[in-house]
């Protein structure tokens, strides 16, 4: 069992605690308050048109693949392309360098 000075202290915690909670109660929105911001049509409202949102973002991401794809073969063929010219004037230094010209 608790002493005296014990049920006193855990009292007072509770008064303090407690003049918090009045202090708070004050600044917390109430259920009119709520209502005049938003109605259940206004929340299905709000969620369809995030997934009309979500649905255009995710068509223009796939064309945005889509391009990258494209430009991810055009990259490819150039560097095909480049290694080849690279080859042709390797070769062109190493005949020209036997030759003594440059």
């Amino acid at each position: 069992m608790r002493s005296a000075a014990d049920m006193e202290r855990v009292l007072e915690n509770l008064d303090r605690r407690l003049m918090g909670v009045e202090q708070t109660l004050p600044t917390l929105a109430t259920k009119t308050d709520l209502e005049r911001f938003a109605t259940k049509a206004d929340l299905d409202s709000g969620v369809a048109q995030v997934r009309a949102f979500t649905e255009q973002v995710r068509d223009e991401v796939r064309v945005v693949a889509a391009g990258y794809g494209s430009l991810s073969g055009r990259v490819d063929s150039l560097s095909t392309d480049v290694k080849g010219v690279t080859y042709t004037l390797d070769t062109l230094v190493m005949r020209l360098e036997a030759k003594g010209l440059i």
